[in-house]
C-alpha cells in the first residue's frame, strides 16, 4: 500500500512516500503517525515538494503513536509526502 484515500472517513492512509496526497487547498483535522521502529521519520512538504510543512519523529526508544490535532483545522495549499521510514501515517481532512 502507498497512499490511499477513504472517502467514508475523509482520511488518507500512507505507508510509502508516493508523492502528492492532494494538490488543491484542504483543511487538516489531525495526523496520527504509528511508527514501525524507534527513530522513524515522517515528513510532509508543500504541494511542490519543496518546503517542509510537517515533520514528525518517533522517540529514540519507543514506537508510541504521534497524534497532532488542529481543532480549528490547519489550512494547507497541498501536501506531498517525501519521507516515511516505516509505519503508517493517517491524515484526516476536516
Amino acid at each position: 500500500m502507498t497512499i490511499t484515500f477513504n472517502s467514508a472517513t475523509n482520511m488518507y492512509a500512507c505507508t510509502t512516500p508516493a508523492g502528492s496526497l492532494f494538490t488543491t487547498p484542504q483543511v487538516l483535522e489531525r495526523i496520527i503517525y504509528v511508527p514501525a521502529v524507534a527513530g522513524d521519520d515522517l515528513i510532509f512538504k508543500d504541494k511542490s515538494g519543496g518546503t517542509d510543512m510537517i515533520v514528525l519523529k518517533a522517540g529514540a526508544s519507543d514506537t508510541s503513536p504521534i497524534n497532532i490535532d488542529w481543532p480549528n483545522g490547519k489550512h494547507v495549499p497541498g501536501m506531498y509526502m517525501s519521507t516515511i521510514d516505516g509505519g503508517t501515517a493517517y491524515v484526516y481532512l476536516k
